[in-house]
């Protein structure tokens, strides 16, 4: 192996190295892409704090309209009657 081969192969070896973590963030977001177009979420799960400090969960369907509605109004504190 002559010298040239030898910074070559070094060169291709750290260049491969240095770009796995740029290929991780590729594979990772074309993974979460994946995931919400054949596994869309049918639920969302949305915190709603009272006036007295109680902190309540409720689980809203995403296709019923007027629960999601509600629901997010009642957790930015808005009344909707």
């Amino acid at each position: 192996m002559s010298e040239t081969d030898a910074y070559l192969q070094l060169i291709a070896m750290s260049g491969l190295i240095l770009s796995i973590p740029f290929f991780w963030r590729v594979c990772f977001s074309l993974g979460k892409l994946f995931i919400v177009k054949f596994f869309p979420p049918k639920y969302l799960t949305i915190e709603i704090e009272n006036l007295n400090g109680e902190i309540k969960k409720k689980r809203v369907n995403i296709n019923d309209n007027k629960a999601l509605i509600e629901a997010l109004l009642l957790s930015t504190g808005e009344r909707i009657d």
